[in-house]
């Protein structure tokens, strides 16, 4: 974990002390289901348990089948081959206060934490959100290049359009440069010809690009920060209220 990842922990502890927190949990109980704030504070990219603790270091509760890939990280793991929320009760027995994450739980799993541990929770998200909003200089590196790579990918797309027979043509082009440069679809791409174009989330059909107004709209997921790009191309010789239409809504933005 580096140095900025660290300081913002130290965020955290600070406010555990302050508010008398024993320890605070994030969870991520599935890998295709993500929760940001334990993405961001565990740099894991797996299922798991963050615990953050007042005064030492973050502790990241993983399931076996997990364990190579955490080794390669810098945080203290351990494998839990029971349950892990047997695991975490026995760090809860002389917590009064926990603090939980309670935007990335649902009712049942709440109910099912409270009865395990008979501890008071308190939510932190508020404070996780608000230290993942403020950004870093090395945060600010990451975005811009994965902007670069987005902005490139993008290019390369629109340059060689005139190939594409259909928006699906289109869609698989970008999720091939996307996995040259090693990084995975923030979101599905929109592409979006002619009166489907202004759908804004139209699902990109096997039938051919028409003529008109194209809407792109993709992003990718690089060192875990996401980009989000929307360009407006035309395809053909574009009509005079057209070229009003579009001036009007540039105008606009």
């Amino acid at each position: 974990m580096t140095l900025i990842f660290n300081n913002k922990i130290k965020e955290i502890r600070e406010h555990l002390k302050k508010n008398k927190i024993g320890f605070a949990l994030l969870f991520c109980f599935d890998k295709m289901q993500d929760n940001p704030n334990y993405s961001y504070f565990s740099r894991f990219d797996d299922s798991g348990c963050l615990i953050i603790y007042p005064h030492k270091s973050p502790l990241l509760l993983i399931p076996e089948m997990s364990e190579s890939k955490a080794i390669k990280e810098k945080i203290r793991y351990k494998v839990t081959k029971n349950s892990i929320i047997d695991e975490i009760k026995k760090e809860a027995k002389h917590a009064k206060n926990i603090g939980i994450d309670a935007s990335a739980m649902n009712v049942n799993f709440y109910k099912h934490l409270h009865n395990k541990l008979k501890s008071r929770f308190v939510d932190i998200s508020k404070k996780c959100e608000e230290l993942r909003r403020i950004k870093t200089d090395e945060e600010v590196k990451i975005l811009k290049k994965a902007f670069s790579i987005s902005d490139e990918i993008l290019k390369n797309c629109i340059s060689n359009f005139k190939k594409f027979k259909t928006e699906n043509d289109a869609v698989i082009s970008l999720k091939k440069e996307v996995a040259k440069y090693g990084c995975e679809m923030s979101f599905p791409p929109i592409v979006a010809s002619g009166p489907n174009s202004a759908n804004v989330h139209h699902t990109p059909e096997n039938s051919r690009i028409s003529k008109g107004f194209c809407m792109i709209d993709f992003g990718i997921k690089y060192k875990g920060y996401c980009t989000d790009t929307t360009r407006m191309i035309y395809i053909g010789e574009p009509k005079k209220e057209d070229i009003e239409n579009y001036q009007f809504m540039l105008n606009l933005q």
